[in-house]
Formats: structure tokens, sequence, C-alpha cells
């Protein structure tokens, strides 16, 4: 899979392919930690981490929390039944920048998976001006036993040739 097409046809007005961007996205996944330079590690209290790459274009994260990682489900991954518990309802809970976010459509949504388009809204220091992104974003949790899930956010218009941010939460 090709990062650079991943996502490309996708429409804000139409229910996406789940199975399609999702099985897409683990195969770039899958490619990152062999292909991509590994660049800096955190490491948190309680054996947790976060692994940054890079290649060309292009920034990845896995994180890795096997002490928490039942709570990472419920509050990064947030519920795919629940929009007010969302993964963007939670996220706007810890990212200091996001100010505003609102819910524009709900494409599908089910007990596993979720996709929907959202307005977000990042506050920039002064003499920037406040960054609006337009992001279709879907998330699958694979299975309740493993809780392994992904969070996929793909730039819808009025931003075409903005880029991709791809999260993936193993349990490990």
């Amino acid at each position: 899979m090709d990062i650079n097409s991943f996502g490309n046809g996708i429409s804000p007005d139409t229910e996406p392919d789940i199975p399609q961007l999702v099985q897409q996205a683990s195969s770039i996944v899958s490619n990152i930690e062999s292909s991509w330079a590994k660049k800096k590690l955190f490491v948190i209290s309680g054996g947790n981490e976060v692994q940054t790459y890079a290649n060309d274009q292009w920034v990845a994260r896995i994180s890795n929390h096997p002490q928490a990682h039942s709570k990472m489900v419920k509050y990064i991954a947030g519920s795919t039944e629940d929009i007010d518990a969302s993964h963007t309802a939670y996220e706007a809970q810890y990212i200091d920048t996001l100010s505003t976010y609102d819910i524009q459509k709900i494409l599908s949504k089910s007990p596993t998976s979720i996709a929907y388009t959202a307005k977000l809204v990042y506050l920039m220091p002064f003499p920037l001006k406040d960054r609006v992104f337009h992001e279709l974003i879907v998330v699958h949790k694979a299975s309740a036993e493993d809780g392994e899930f992904f969070v996929i956010s793909i730039p819808i218009s009025p931003l075409p040739s903005a880029k991709l941010r791809l999260e993936l939460y193993p349990n490990s």
C-alpha cells in the first residue's frame, strides 16, 4: 500500500469501506517499524512507551501502554456508539490546543466501528492564525479480547491536499 494514495476517493458524504481502510492502514503500519527511521522514544512511568518514526514525508507513532491499555482503549478510541463519548470528544479533553470541534455527520456506526466527519479548530500562538481541519474520522476496534484499535483521520474538503494521521494502539 502506497501511503500517498491512502484515502484517495474518500467522500465526506459517503459511508467509507471501513474493512478496506483498516486493511490498508494495517499494511502501512506493518512496514513502519522495519522501513522507517526511528526517532525519539518517549518513556513514561509504568513501562509506557511512545516510539516515533519518520520517512521522507510522514511521521508516525506507535504507543505501548501495557499497564493502562484497557483505559487507553476507552479514552483514546472513544465510544463507537455514543458520539458524546467519541474519540474526538475525549481528544478535546487532553489536547490543550484543540479549542473546538463539531461532529458534522455520522456516516456509519456499529459496536466495533464508527465513521464521522468533524471540523476541528486548533489554537495557534500569535502571530499565527488558528488552524481549521476537516476530517473523516474512523475508529475501528479489532476485537474486545485483544484491545487493538485503529484511529484513522483522513483530511476531507475543503483541504484535499492535507496529510493523513494514522494511529495504531496494539495491546502488547
